[in-house]
């Protein structure tokens, strides 16, 4: 041994840390050191925000929106406190000396969090429960004033039947949501004309044969019509063409109804017309079936969205997972 030095074995240097007599994990802080994720906690991480998710997307769907907006954006308040008390919990997690009663406030009122908390997971919680909140809400309004407002107001207004154009004025059937007209009736498309902005708007009145006084119900569609060689506008929107077709179903979407009027006045004027109390309708064969259309479109998006929640949630846990696992991310 004396050949190789008196402070060298045979081969090489003894490693410092092994003749002080410290393990390799020694060298790790205490405060760095990873937490494994119980079964318990990952059930949490998975449930907890996928179910904010789901209340806060329902709580923007479904009629309670509708009927009373006070009590849903109380619970959209209460929704975003929680997120508040994680945000807390996790911030007396990364500096145990900070926030010391809001901490112990939010594991008392949130007492599924402390599970979480011993595995080191709770920054984890508070980040997949802020985006459930913000995607619910946001995604959940979306879907709300696509499909179920629209639903939720032709609900409110009225039917009427045997409407004849001729002898009727749009002001008497101000609250009329669907309406069934006289066999008589069909879509006057020698008078369409369009209202074009980023979109195009394509009316047609609907009447009976020969000139009327005033023409104050109209067909209504979204970019489905245009001018011809001869400069005419050709209407193709909904069952323009069927004969069966004879009935309306209230256009009640305020932003498009604006530019809709603007296409019944540059038709007043193109073609020398009057329509002092223009209703806008889709024309359709079967109004209560579009109605309820509404509410089916409605409710497969507000499925689509909660399963499609749920399945992101599951990939960003598994995500988590493997930086924590390889990188050292995310430990407590």
């Amino acid at each position: 041994m004396a050949y190789y030095g008196s402070q060298y074995g045979a081969y090489g240097a003894t490693p410092q840390h092994i003749e002080a007599g410290l393990s390799k994990e020694s060298f790790i802080p205490k405060g760095h050191k990873h937490k494994r994720m119980t079964m318990k906690a990952l059930c949490i991480c998975l449930i907890v925000p996928w179910l904010l998710f789901t209340v806060l997307y329902a709580n923007a769907n479904l009629s309670l929106h509708y009927t009373c907006p006070v009590l849903c954006g109380c619970i959209l308040l209460l929704g975003v406190l929680i997120v508040m008390l994680m945000f807390a919990a996790a911030a007396h997690e990364a500096l145990p000396h900070a926030c010391h009663p809001i901490a112990r406030a939010s594991y008392s009122f949130l007492p599924f969090m402390k599970p979480v908390h011993e595995s080191g997971w709770l920054a984890f919680l508070f980040f997949s429960c802020a985006l459930a909140a913000i995607a619910g809400t946001f995604v959940g309004d979306l879907n709300y004033w696509t499909n179920m407002q629209p639903f939720y107001d032709l609900q409110t207004l009225n039917v009427y039947d045997s409407v004849n154009p001729a002898a009727s004025q749009g002001r008497e059937y101000m609250d009329a949501g669907r309406m069934i007209f006289t066999d008589d009736t069909s879509l006057d498309l020698g008078k369409a004309y369009q209202f074009q902005d980023f979109e195009t708007y394509c009316v047609a009145p609907i009447s009976t044969s020969g000139d009327l006084k005033s023409y104050d119900f109209w067909a209504v569609g979204l970019n489905c019509c245009g001018f011809n060689a001869s400069k005419q506008v050709e209407y193709k929107c909904g069952p323009y063409e069927s004969k069966t077709a004879k009935q309306g179903l209230r256009q009640v979407t305020a932003a498009q109804g604006d530019f809709y009027r603007l296409a019944v006045q540059q038709a007043e004027a193109q073609y020398r017309i009057s329509a002092k109390y223009p209703l806008l309708f889709y024309w359709t064969e079967d109004a209560e079936a579009d109605m309820q259309g509404y509410w089916q479109y409605g409710f497969k998006y507000f499925a689509a969205g909660v399963c499609a929640f749920l399945t992101f949630q599951i990939f960003l846990i598994i995500v988590h997972t493997v930086l924590v696992a390889n990188c050292g991310f995310g430990g407590a």
